[in-house]
């Protein structure tokens, strides 16, 4: 349990130092839509492993 407390901390604290930099040097839509890969990226992993 407390690697999954981790793990969540650690990816809010991601996404909150990150996202506000690539807002700023892009767009608030492309730091909005940069989580959207991880998100991709499981989908596809976790469509794989029920094939």
């Amino acid at each position: 349990m407390g690697l999954y407390s981790a793990s969540v901390m650690a990816g809010g604290g991601l996404g909150a130092s990150i996202t506000p930099d690539i807002a700023t040097r892009f767009s608030w839509e492309t730091g909005l839509a940069v989580w959207a890969l991880p998100a991709l990226v499981a989908f596809v992993v976790l469509s794989c492993g029920r094939c």
